[in-house]
């Protein structure tokens, strides 16, 4: 039975330098007798009933004068678009792709692919079922996760070790994961991310009773960390000319 379509790669079409140097003529009739040679089905080779057609049996068949015929023929020819095997023309990309469709089915009606048949039984491509114990299992939560796939596959980054080390300041403190991420940006963008960490690790020592605010103080400029004693000291939100401004708390005072 004959397959009443065929997929057609119009890019491959159009990119075949020895096509592209015929003309706009030559390519159209070319398109007709690659529809010929589909409907022949006789391994990419132009024939009719067996044999090879004359330019007379061409001309009849598309509508064309025989002298058009042998000039489009002889034009196609001397690009090399097609081989000529015992008088017949052959389209060297039909014949590949019938040579690889009779393989294929060969492989079929024997069962498959006897390459990958034989790998896989080499393989044994039988996956045991395991039994898993998911008793008294807790599921990593997703900074645990990433931290261990960082400690697995590489050294741990600049950003990841601010997170790891200032990540239970601000959980004591109530502060959230959003509100953190914030400050940190902010405090790597306006410091860089060594003296961000440098302060982070600092703060760690004496954490403030709120850390958030501390480091955006320290981010707009209105407070110095106190390096000298290691100590972060606390801070108070204070009215200072009409604007909240968080200044330390003056532990002497109290």
């Amino acid at each position: 039975m004959k397959k009443r379509w065929r997929k057609f790669n119009f890019v491959e079409w159009r990119s075949d330098a020895d096509l592209r140097r015929c003309s706009r003529e030559a390519r159209s009739f070319w398109l007709d007798l690659v529809g010929l040679i589909y409907d022949a089905e006789d391994g990419g080779r132009l024939s009719i009933k067996g044999r090879a057609p004359t330019d007379r049996d061409l001309a009849e068949i598309l509508g064309d004068d025989p002298r058009t015929v042998r000039r489009l023929m002889g034009e196609l020819q001397a690009a090399g678009v097609f081989d000529i095997e015992a008088n017949f023309v052959v389209s060297r990309r039909i014949s590949r792709e019938e040579h690889q469709a009779k393989i294929a089915r060969e492989y079929g009606q024997r069962g498959g692919n006897p390459s990958l048949k034989n790998k896989a039984k080499a393989e044994k491509r039988v996956n045991p079922r395991l039994k898993l114990d998911t008793r008294d299992q807790k599921p990593e939560t997703d900074s645990e996760a990433k931290a261990s796939d960082a400690g697995a596959s590489e050294p741990m980054s600049v950003k990841a070790q601010i997170w790891a080390v200032g990540r239970p300041m601000f959980d004591k403190a109530g502060t959230s994961k959003a509100a953190a991420g914030s400050v940190i940006g902010a405090l790597i963008k306006r410091k860089g991310e060594i003296e961000a960490l440098s302060i982070i690790t600092a703060l760690r020592a004496d954490p403030p009773m709120d850390p958030e605010q501390y480091l955006w103080a320290i981010i707009h400029g209105k407070q110095a960390l106190a390096t000298d004693t290691g100590a972060a000291p606390q801070l108070e939100l204070v009215l200072v000319d009409g604007k909240a401004v968080m200044r330390p708390v003056d532990r002497r005072a109290a």
